[in-house]
């Protein structure tokens, strides 16, 4: 007769007589850990949707970039209302010193002197009468320049000219009268006589 199964387990040691329970001295006794299943998701990092701040002024950089050009418009519309403001003024002082110069002019249509003096970093010239180079040089006399024209004027309607306009007189008060400029094209080696020259 066979044994049955309950028998042969308590033979090899794997049922306690009288237990119907295997035994679990061979199974360890250490805890097992919680497993993660390969499915399961973390939680995601929280994205950061915040744009990026200015330190000083706390805006964004779109609205920091926006201020500043509108800054830069603000700038440019100053700057244009200014140099307007300028040339608009520069054109009043001209109109007042023409209209000083109206029948003012001491210009001799047969003047043959030039008077030289300095303007603008160059120098210059006007023709005058001998009486009128003396004038000049005594400060009786002084020259405006006026759309590239130099025009004589007396004391006294320079007086005027300058408290509308300084900066269209180009010469007024005693003053010595510069070196002739020398005209550099005669110096040019294609402008010189050669020695051998016989006429």
């Amino acid at each position: 007769m066979s044994l049955s199964i309950r028998d042969q387990l308590q033979n090899i040691g794997l049922l306690k007589p009288g237990s119907n329970t295997p035994s679990k001295s061979g199974q360890s006794g250490a805890q097992t850990k919680p497993t993660h299943h390969a499915g399961a998701k973390r939680p995601a990092a929280k994205s950061n949707q915040t744009q990026i701040k200015s330190p000083d002024t706390g805006l964004s950089l779109a609205q920091a970039w926006q201020a500043r050009e509108q800054q830069e418009k603000q700038l440019a519309l100053e700057k244009k209302r200014l140099a307007d403001e300028k040339a608009q003024q520069k054109r009043a002082r001209k109109a007042a010193v023409i209209a000083l110069l109206q029948h003012a002019t001491l210009n001799a249509p047969d003047a043959e002197l030039a008077r030289y003096f300095q303007y603008a970093n160059k120098i210059r010239k006007v023709y005058v009468t001998a009486a009128q180079r003396e004038q000049v040089n005594r400060g009786e006399i002084a020259i405006v320049q006026m759309d590239g024209r130099f025009l004589l004027v007396n004391a006294e309607v320079a007086e005027k000219i300058k408290q509308a306009g300084p900066e269209f007189l180009a010469l007024f008060g005693a003053s010595a009268e510069p070196d002739a400029p020398v005209d550099e094209s005669y110096g040019d080696a294609k402008y010189q006589v050669p020695d051998d020259l016989v006429w």
